[in-house]
C-alpha cells in the first residue's frame, strides 16, 4: 500500500504519516508540500490513497483534486483541511473527494476515516472505485436529465439505470452506490415500493424520491418508508445537484 500526503505543513505531513505507518499499516509513504509537487508525483507512481489539504501555496488543494479527477485517475482522495464551512465540505464533495476531515489533526479520527475508505475500495473488489449512482425512472428523458445532473454537477463518474421498480431493486443487489434516485410512479413497482425493498437489506445508502407527487402525506409516507431526501419535479439541475453534494456532505 502506497500513500501520498499533500500538506505545505511539515509538522502535519509528519503526523499523518505517523498515522498511516503505524495505525492503517501502510508500507510505502511519499509526501509532497504543494499541489505542484503532488501532481509530479502522480506522473511517476500510482498511490492507493492521497490525504490532501485544502489551502497550500502555488495551487490549492481543491484545484489539485480536479486535475486528478480530470487526469482519470480514480485513486481515494481524502481532504484533510481547516475548511469546515460546509459549503466547502460541499464543493470537495462534487470535485471528487472521497471522504473528509477536518483539522486540527486527530490520529483516531484520521486512522477511522482511511479505514472507511479503503473499505469502500475492498468492497469494489480492491479496484479503485469511481463514485456510482443508481437512477430509477420510467422516463428515459428524466434518466438522461438526473445523470447529466451526478456527472456535471456532482463528480459521479458511473451510472447504473432502472427503467422501473423492481429492476431498481435486483440491481441495488448487485453493487455498492453512494446514492440511490428513485421515481415514484413506475411500473412493475412503484418506487415507494422500491425503497422499502431496498431499505430491507440497505440502511445506510442515500435513497432520494424524485417525483411530482407533492401531497404532504405521500412525502410523510416516503421519510417514514426510510427515503433520505425527497425531490419534486419540475426541479433545475443546479438545485438538484447542491441538494445532493449536500447529502453527500451528511455522510461524511
Amino acid at each position: 500500500m502506497h500513500a501520498l500526503v499533500v500538506d505545505d505543513s511539515r509538522v502535519a505531513r509528519k503526523v499523518l504519516i505517523g498515522v498511516l505507518r503505524h495505525q492503517c499499516a501502510f508500507e510505502e509513504l511519499s509526501e509532497a508540500g504543494d499541489g505542484d509537487e503532488a501532481l509530479k508525483a502522480l506522473e511517476t507512481a500510482k498511490f492507493d490513497l492521497i490525504l490532501m489539504d485544502w489551502n497550500m501555496p502555488n495551487m490549492q488543494g481543491i484545484e489539485v483534486l480536479r486535475k486528478i479527477r480530470e487526469m482519470g485517475r480514480k485513486v481515494p482522495v481524502i481532504m484533510v483541511s481547516s475548511e469546515k464551512e460546509r459549503s466547502q465540505i460541499v464543493e470537495a464533495i462534487g470535485a471528487g473527494a472521497n471522504n473528509y476531515i477536518v483539522k486540527p489533526i486527530v490520529p483516531e479520527v484520521v486512522a477511522e476515516k482511511v479505514q472507511e475508505t479503503l473499505d469502500q475500495v475492498a468492497n469494489a473488489g480492491g479496484r479503485e472505485r469511481s463514485r456510482r449512482a443508481l437512477v430509477a425512472d420510467d422516463s428515459g428523458v428524466m434518466r438522461q436529465l438526473l445523470m447529466g445532473v451526478l456527472t456535471k454537477n456532482c463528480g459521479f463518474e458511473e451510472i447504473v439505470q432502472a427503467e422501473d421498480g423492481a429492476e431498481a431493486v435486483e440491481l441495488s443487489k448487485k453493487a455498492i452506490y453512494d446514492i440511490i434516485l428513485l421515481d415514484w410512479n413506475m411500473p412493475n413497482m412503484l418506487g415507494i415500493e422500491a425503497l422499502g425493498a431496498i431499505r430491507e437489506n440497505d440502511q445506510t445508502t442515500p435513497i432520494v424520491m424524485v417525483t411530482s407527487e407533492k401531497e404532504g402525506a405521500r412525502v410523510v409516507e416516503a421519510f417514514d418508508a426510510g427515503a433520505t431526501n425527497y425531490i419534486l419535479k419540475p426541479f433545475e439541475p443546479a438545485g438538484i445537484g447542491e441538494k445532493i453534494n449536500e447529502m453527500m456532505a451528511d455522510h461524511f
